[in-house]
């Protein structure tokens, strides 16, 4: 999931924030749309209009919803980049567009990519496992979220056995709140700006 939104994010960034055009306009405009659109009704109606009993379809919700974030933080990096004198030297030297794209563009947005990859594994499982406490998501995979679906469904459970909640709750937690360090980890070590901190 976290994969499909960065491709995404990152052929989206590149139309938008080096070409421009047309198309840019076009595509910084529907991204616009999904972004201001609340995200959890417009996960609850794409689950249900796609079927939300394939992890498949859940994974290609979350894809459709999470891309405009990543991609609006994503443009303000390809602008920036492409104001930068070693731009204009690739250009003055016969680079084109693609080499330009692929070495000096992708080259100086990895380290972003790290950070925003790591972020987004910790939101995936978060998300797909907030789906299928609300029983949207699919409940036949043994996830955190599945085995935490009883105890919204089942007031009775929680009552006579409230503490099974505990290591599913903590254990969810704990891993997505891992994968943001994870990320702030990433950030530090390929980032040469925050090396000297």
């Amino acid at each position: 999931m976290a994969l499909g939104t960065i491709l995404i994010s990152v052929l989206v960034a590149m139309l938008v924030g080096y070409l421009g055009g047309f198309v840019g306009v076009t595509l910084e405009t529907l991204s616009l749309i999904i972004f201001l659109i609340p995200t959890i009704p417009l996960i609850i109606v794409m689950a249900t209009i796609l079927g939300s009993k394939s992890i498949l379809n859940i994974v290609l919700v979350f894809i459709i919803v999470g891309w405009p974030f990543t991609t609006f933080t994503l443009i303000g990096v390809v602008k920036s980049i492409r104001s930068r004198t070693f731009i204009e030297a690739a250009r003055a030297s016969g680079a084109g567009t693609m080499q330009i794209l692929r070495r000096h563009m992708l080259a100086n947005m990895t380290p972003l990519l790290a950070y925003l990859s790591a972020l987004g594994i910790g939101a995936a499982v978060g998300g797909i496992s907030g789906l299928q406490v609300l029983g949207i998501g699919p409940l036949n995979i043994a996830t955190w979220g599945s085995m935490l679906n009883p105890f919204y469904t089942n007031f009775f459970l929680v009552a006579r056995a409230w503490w099974w909640i505990i290591p599913p709750t903590v254990t969810l937690t704990a891993f997505v709140f891992a994968f943001v360090f994870i990320s702030r980890g990433l950030d530090d070590v390929v980032n040469p700006r925050l090396r000297g901190r």
